[in-house]
């Protein structure tokens, strides 16, 4: 009998660590995908110490890094993050900027000298 009550409690407490309709696809250091809960896409979030997030870029189709810059694609373009400069205390349009086209997305590939970059995350993956 207190091996039941044992693995109950036990079961229990894992099921309420872990909250089973969030995935979280980690991008680089405090940065992941995941689903917006005010929204139907993906969001990228900068993650802040005590388990809360900032949205930092919505409706994400691909994400990813390179060394320290985060690479997040939209529909409206490609948006760079150099995660040194970011902090908590920035709103994501200090941050984020404007979107840039392909050409300029391909301009910084060319400019850190990356020869095979692949994005981490792929909303159609």
């Amino acid at each position: 009998m207190k091996t039941y009550i044992l693995m109950t409690l036990v079961c229990i407490f894992f099921a309420s660590c872990v909250d089973q309709h969030e995935t979280k696809h980690r991008i680089y250091d405090h940065y992941f995908v995941s689903l917006d809960p005010g929204a139907n896409y993906q969001t990228l979030y900068y993650e802040l110490d005590d388990g809360n997030a900032i949205g930092r870029v919505s409706d994400v189709k691909r994400a990813g890094h390179i060394n320290k810059i985060i690479v997040a694609e939209t529909n409206e373009g490609f948006y760079f993050i150099n995660s040194e400069k970011d902090n908590q205390y920035l709103n994501s349009t200090d941050i984020i900027g404007k979107p840039k086209n392909h050409d300029e997305f391909l301009k910084l590939i060319d400019s850190l000298n990356v020869r095979d970059f692949t994005f981490g995350y792929n909303v159609d993956k």
